[in-house]
């Protein structure tokens, strides 16, 4: 049996992805991911865009899968506290 699928066709072991379970966001503030979500959607975003946590009322849109697109920077994290 094969694993959960990542939007590309790769099976989530195979790829960058990483298979999500719900709970708290798992990257930190500013990081920028791609995540795959049960209903079959991708999104792109800001990680704090999105609800992590998995919601019996709207299952279909629970995170499945994510992966981190771009990190913030040590200079952008500082200035981002500061401001």
């Amino acid at each position: 049996m094969s694993g959960p699928v990542a939007p590309s066709g790769l099976s989530v072991a195979d790829s960058d992805w990483i298979e999500w379970f719900g709970g708290e966001c798992p990257v930190e503030n500013g990081t920028t991911v791609e995540i795959d979500l049960r209903c079959g959607e991708t999104l792109t975003g800001l990680a704090t865009e999105f609800d992590w946590r998995h919601i019996a009322d709207d299952a279909r849109r629970d995170i499945v899968a994510y992966r981190v697109v771009s990190l913030r920077s040590a200079a952008e994290a500082a200035c981002g506290d500061a401001a």
